[in-house]
């Protein structure tokens, strides 16, 4: 995925530079790519694209772009589903696996990549816990790979309510 990303940047990012002749690039035509860039894409991205970039031409020797100013951080906004909305969604699951994962999704945070790779092993009836260790991840060639968890604060230990464990022992009969 992290390849993929990459194909995508030098494809989409940079265009306004892409004709320029690496020794005629220029801090002004870098920091007017970024500028462009930032109209309709969000700060961390933007930063992400200008580190690739930076890396890029310093492996090429180009090294006299540093002075390029970036949009500020901003905090993500992450909209969490009301209570309804997740019982419409529960309401709306037609297979007791897929309101399961809509549980799980709605009270535990977990990434619908984690959830995915869940296996039985990974459900710990005794102690009502989830054990997060691998997640599904979805390469440039459009296939699911089953591998670690994101980051290594990623695996961790979750504890579930008992709807959820009553769900999985339904799902398990």
């Amino acid at each position: 995925s992290t390849i993929a990303g990459y194909r995508q940047l030098a494809r989409n990012a940079f265009k306004p530079i892409a004709d320029i002749r690496l020794e005629n690039l220029s801090e002004a035509d870098v920091q007017a790519c970024i500028n462009q860039y930032a109209l309709t894409h969000s700060p961390k991205t933007v930063r992400n694209a200008y580190g690739f970039l930076r890396r890029a031409l310093k492996f090429l020797g180009h090294t006299k772009i540093n002075g390029v100013s970036l949009p500020a951080k901003k905090k993500p906004d992450i909209a969490v589903p009301s209570d309804e909305e997740v019982r419409k969604c529960l309401e709306l699951a037609d297979h007791p696996g897929m309101r399961q994962a809509i549980l799980l999704a709605a009270s535990t945070g977990m990434r619908r990549g984690e959830i995915a790779a869940l296996e039985w092993q990974h459900i710990n009836y005794t102690d009502s816990t989830i054990t997060i260790s691998q997640a599904y991840v979805k390469a440039s060639d459009g296939k699911l790979y089953l591998k670690p968890p994101k980051t290594a604060l990623s695996e961790r230990t979750i504890l579930v309510g008992d709807d959820i464990m009553q769900g999985f022992k339904a799902l398990a009969s």
